[in-house]
């Protein structure tokens, strides 16, 4: 079985060879090349040959491409910068005066410099990885994340409690921003999508604020990429347990799930209707832990969720610089020493 179709298996609820892994990695791939984090996510070519550094070191199943989830952002008119360390940050919403939500419109991928990089990235990771058969994983960001950066997320918090006359405008115009850019992810050699949506979770929204203002736009993300033939996860950071059944109506392939959702609670909830994708410590475990602590938690991870099949191994966000090379080693050992299905 290839590395895509261990994948391919386990987002069809089905029985792969073994667990498959992926390791959200992004930016920390950047220093396995000298690159900088601003290098990596402004020229696609170091952004491919840094994933290509880490997968010859690891030897996982799905290479991410992308992971600035302030592209879409950036594209409709917000200030983002680029730290030294961790991910790039909206600085300047653009709509902190909702009345000029009128004057945008969603901007048209391809002419637009942010995200015509990370297009032009997925085209050189799909000719790179072709031969090697690994899945490709784009990202977007979740419509209410999205909100939030055109709004600021205040003022998104207070709209959503108010249910602000302005909102349903609000999340169409991020929802059709989000639906043209992962369309052409899929396009451009993209066989899974990522939606972040941190702005999702209970720290937030309520359940029921999810209901109204994010499951259903979330939905219609999935369901396009589903008719394009792609794949689709959702990542929402933090405890989502008393949202999962909701998350799993959104039609998406697998959750990516925070280190704070109990895995065995997640694959007995809606273990038969998604993927389980999870959920190591991605600083407790990967960052400050050594490789034991790492291969004895991965294999917990797989004890927990990887029963019958349809479970990821993956961090529970994205994997931090400072992670140490040999602690993502171990966690490639746990999932071959633990992670075979017999």
């Amino acid at each position: 079985m290839n590395p895509r179709e261990r994948v391919e298996e386990a987002l069809r609820l089905r029985q792969p060879d073994r667990v498959p892994v992926h390791p959200h990695i992004s930016r920390w791939a950047a220093k396995l090349t000298g690159s900088t984090v601003q290098d990596y996510y402004l020229k696609p070519e170091v952004m491919v040959q840094s994933q290509k550094t880490a997968w010859r070191l690891l030897g996982h199943e799905v290479v991410y491409i992308g992971s600035d989830i302030t592209v879409e952002a950036q594209a409709l008119g917000c200030q983002s910068s680029f730290p030294p360390q961790g991910p790039p940050m909206v600085v300047k919403p653009v709509l902190e005066d909702a009345a000029r939500l009128p004057s945008l419109k969603p901007p048209k991928p391809r002419e637009n410099r942010r995200m015509s990089l990370v297009l032009e990235a997925l085209r050189r990771a799909e000719e790179e990885f072709r031969k090697s058969e690994l899945m490709i994983c784009g990202d977007v960001v979740g419509p209410l994340t999205l909100a939030g950066y055109l709004r600021g997320a205040e003022n998104l918090v207070r709209d959503v409690a108010r249910s602000s006359s302005h909102l349903p405008a609000l999340l169409e115009l991020a929802t059709e921003t989000i639906v043209s850019y992962a369309e052409e992810q899929v396009e451009s050699g993209a066989h899974m999508v990522l939606i972040n949506d941190p702005m999702a979770s209970g720290s937030f929204v309520s359940p029921e604020h999810y209901r109204l203002y994010a499951a259903p736009y979330q939905r219609r993300i999935a369901s396009c990429l589903r008719e394009l033939g792609a794949y689709t996860m959702l990542h929402i950071c933090g405890n989502t347990s008393e949202r999962l059944g909701l998350m799993a109506e959104t039609g998406i392939h697998a959750l990516s799930l925070d280190a704070k959702v109990d895995l065995q609670f997640a694959k007995e909830t809606v273990g038969k209707k998604v993927c389980i994708a999870g959920n190591l410590d991605p600083v407790r475990v990967l960052m400050e832990g050594k490789p034991e602590d790492v291969k004895r938690e991965a294999a917990g991870a797989i004890e927990k969720a990887g029963g019958g099949g349809g479970f990821i191994l993956m961090p529970g966000c994205g994997v931090p610089e400072p992670v140490p090379a040999e602690n993502l080693k171990a966690m490639m050992d746990a999932v071959r020493a633990h992670g075979l299905y017999r």
